[in-house]
C-alpha cells in the first residue's frame, strides 16, 4: 500500500513538471498599488481608503464635474482620455486646435515657483504649458497634444522598441530634456514610458517628457526632500526619514535605466514582485536581463541605487556618441585638482615599484599577490587611493573592516572594487574570462574550486552584471555543497552545466536534454528506482542548472514525506 502511494505521489510530480518546458519566472504577487499612477505626497488631493485622515474634502467630486462641452478659459472639453489618483486627462478644443487639459482636484496645484518657470521657459525636450488657470475650484494645465501619445500607448500597439531607436531618439532626446530641467534645479521624480511623449514631425523625430505636475524644486542641498513616492514599477530606493524622502536629480536618470528596460522588452523589470522582493532585489546587485551588450552597458551605469555612480548627462553623451561607455561616475571629493602623489608600493627582487594611477596599483597587487595582502592596508595606500577616488576609498574601508578574516578573499574583493575586469585573477594566477574559469573548474582546479567555495565566483559574476537568475542558481549550488547535501563533483558539473549551456544528462545509456525527456525516462521506474536517481548527485545538479529547483523541492517533500 505505501509502494502504491508513493508511486502515486511520483505520478503526481512528474504530471506537475511535464508541462512543454514552460519554465514560470516570476509569479505575480497583488500588493494593491496601481503601479501605472504616480503615489502622491499624503497631503496631496488623492482617492485613498474610506479611512484616510489625510483625504480632502470633495476632491475627486471637483474633476468629475467636467464633462464633454465643459468650457475652461478658452478650450472646451471634447473627452477624457484617461484618469489618475491625482488628475484627469481630458482632450479639448481651441482657436480650432487640439489641446490637453490635465485638471487636478480642488486642493492641488504646483508650487508657484514651478509654474512660474514652465510659464516662461520652453524646451524642445520638455512638454510646453500653453496655459494654466483655476475655474470650478480646481486647477488646470492646457499642454499640446501629441497624435502619437505616450512611449507606452506605442509599445502597447506596436511592441517593444528597437535598440536603434532608443539609442537615436530616446536616450539623446530625454537626456536633453533632463539636463534641462536639472540646471534649473528641478527634478522630475516620476519618468517613465506614460510621462514621455513621441512628437514626429516631417522627418523630425524627439522624445518629450510630460506629466510636470510631479516636478519638484531642489533644495540648497540640491535634493528634493518630499513625500512623493513616484510610479512603483520605475521607482528607486531613496533615503527617507520620518516619511520624508530624499530624491537626488540621479533619480530621474535611474528611473530612466527602468524606463528603458520597459521600452526594449516591453515588460517591467520587476514585475509581479512585491513591494518586500523588490527591496530584496535592490539591496543585491541589480543584474539587468538585457542581450543587446550597448544597451547592457547602458542599463547597468543607470539602474543603481547609489546614486553616486548613476550616469549622468555626459555619459549619457559619450554613450550615444559610441554606443559604449565605460567611464565611471565618482562622488567629487569637494577638493581642488592636484597632482597624484605616487604610491611606493614596496621593494621586489631588488627594484622598487612605485604606482601613480588605480590601475597600475591594481597590476602591481596582481603580479606581488602575496605582498599585496599587506600593502593594501597601509595608511599610505589608502590614502594614495582616497586622493584618487573618495567613494572607492570609501568601499575598500568597509572591506577591510568586513568580518572576513581570509586575506585572499579581501585582497579579490578590494581589487575588484578599484577596477572590474572580465578577467579572474585570484591568488596571484590568472584564471582567465569565465568561460576560461569554467574549463578548469571542470578540471577539478585546486585554485577554481576555492574561488567558488569562498562566494568569489557569486561576488564576480555580480560585479559584471549577470542575470539574477544565474546568480541565484550558484548560489543554490554552493549552498547545497556547503550544507552536505550536494558534493563537490555535482556542484562543479551543475556550475559548469549552468554557465556553459551544457544541457546534456547522462543516465545509463540514455542522453538527457529536457524535462520532458527526464519524465519519460523515470516513468517507467519504480518508486525505488527514482529514488536512487534523484539521489545522484549529478541529476540534482542538473535540475539546478537548467532552473527546476521547485520541481525538485517538491520530489523532496515527497522522499521525506
Amino acid at each position: 500500500m505505501e509502494t502504491e502511494l508513493l508511486q502515486s505521489e511520483y505520478l503526481r510530480w512528474m504530471a506537475m513538471i511535464n508541462y512543454d518546458e514552460t519554465i514560470i519566472e516570476h509569479v505575480h504577487f497583488d500588493n494593491g498599488i496601481n503601479a501605472s499612477e504616480t503615489i502622491l505626497d499624503p497631503m496631496e488631493d488623492r482617492e485613498k481608503t474610506s479611512d484616510d485622515s489625510f483625504r480632502k474634502s470633495s476632491g475627486r467630486a471637483a474633476v468629475t464635474d467636467i464633462v464633454e462641452g465643459t468650457v475652461l478659459g478658452d478650450y472646451t472639453i471634447v473627452r477624457k482620455l484617461s484618469e489618475g489618483a491625482q488628475a484627469k486627462v481630458f482632450l479639448a478644443e481651441g482657436s480650432g486646435e487640439k489641446y490637453v487639459v490635465k485638471a487636478y482636484g480642488r486642493s492641488w496645484q504646483p508650487a508657484k515657483a514651478l509654474r512660474t518657470f514652465f510659464a516662461e521657459n520652453h524646451h524642445d525636450n520638455i512638454m510646453r504649458v500653453v496655459d494654466s488657470g483655476r475655474e470650478l475650484g480646481m486647477y488646470y494645465e492646457i499642454y499640446p497634444y501629441y497624435e502619437k501619445g505616450t512611449l507606452e500607448d506605442y509599445i502597447s500597439q506596436t511592441g517593444a522598441l528597437s535598440p536603434d531607436f532608443i539609442r537615436s531618439y530616446v536616450v539623446p532626446s530625454v537626456n536633453e530634456g533632463l539636463h534641462y530641467l536639472h540646471i534649473n534645479n528641478i527634478v522630475h521624480c516620476d519618468i517613465k514610458p506614460a510621462n514621455l511623449y513621441l512628437d514626429i514631425c516631417g522627418d523630425d523625430t524627439r522624445i518629450v517628457i510630460g506629466d510636470l505636475g510631479s516636478c519638484r524644486m531642489m533644495d540648497s542641498d540640491g535634493l528634493v526632500r518630499s513625500t512623493l513616492e513616484g510610479t512603483v514599477n520605475y521607482s528607486v530606493p531613496v533615503e527617507e526619514f520620518y516619511g520624508v524622502k530624499t530624491f537626488p536629480k540621479e533619480y530621474d536618470y535611474a528611473s530612466l535605466g527602468i524606463t528603458i528596460y520597459r521600452l526594449y522588452t516591453a515588460s517591467h523589470l520587476m514585475e509581479g514582485l512585491s513591494l518586500d522582493e523588490r527591496a530584496r532585489m535592490w539591496n543585491r546587485s541589480m543584474a539587468v536581463p538585457v542581450e543587446d551588450v550597448r544597451l547592457k552597458n547602458l542599463l547597468s551605469g543607470l539602474i543603481n541605487k547609489d546614486f553616486d555612480n548613476v550616469w549622468g548627462y555626459d555619459e549619457l553623451k559619450r554613450w550615444g556618441e559610441t554606443g559604449w561607455n565605460s567611464a565611471k561616475k565618482r562622488r567629487p571629493s569637494g577638493r581642488k585638482t592636484r597632482e597624484v602623489t605616487p604610491l611606493i608600493f614596496g621593494t621586489v627582487d631588488g627594484e622598487l615599484i612605485k604606482v601613480k594611477t588605480i590601475h597600475e596599483l591594481v597590476e602591481a597587487c596582481k603580479a606581488n599577490w602575496g605582498l599585496a595582502a599587506t600593502v593594501i592596508k597601509r595608511y599610505d595606500t589608502l590614502q594614495f587611493i582616497r586622493q584618487q577616488d573618495v567613494s572607492l576609498y570609501e568601499r575598500v574601508d568597509r572591506e577591510l573592516n568586513s568580518k572576513t578574516q581570509n586575506e585572499n578573499i579581501v585582497l579579490f574583493r578590494i581589487l575588484y572594487c578599484l577596477e572590474k575586469t572580465n578577467v579572474i585573477c585570484y591568488k596571484g594566477e590568472e584564471l582567465g574570462t569565465l568561460n576560461d574559469y569554467l574549463q578548469r573548474l571542470s578540471r577539478g582546479d585546486d585554485t577554481a574550486i576555492e574561488f567558488v567555495t569562498f562566494d568569489l565566483l557569486t561576488y564576480y559574476m555580480e560585479m559584471m552584471g549577470a542575470d539574477q537568475k544565474d546568480i541565484d542558481r550558484l548560489d543554490e549550488l554552493v549552498k547545497l555543497n556547503r550544507l552536505n547535501a550536494l558534493g563537490l563533483r555535482g556542484m562543479i558539473d551543475g556550475i559548469c552545466r549552468a554557465f556553459m549551456d551544457d544541457r546534456m544528462l547522462k543516465l545509463e545509456n540514455e542522453s538527457i536534454d529536457s524535462m520532458n525527456a527526464f519524465v519519460d525516462y523515470i516513468s517507467l521506474k519504480t518508486p525505488h528506482e527514482i529514488n536512487e536517481i534523484m539521489g545522484n548527485e549529478d541529476v540534482q545538479a542538473w535540475f539546478i542548472a537548467m532552473g527546476y529547483e521547485r520541481e525538485i523541492e517538491v520530489l523532496r517533500m515527497i522522499q521525506e514525506g
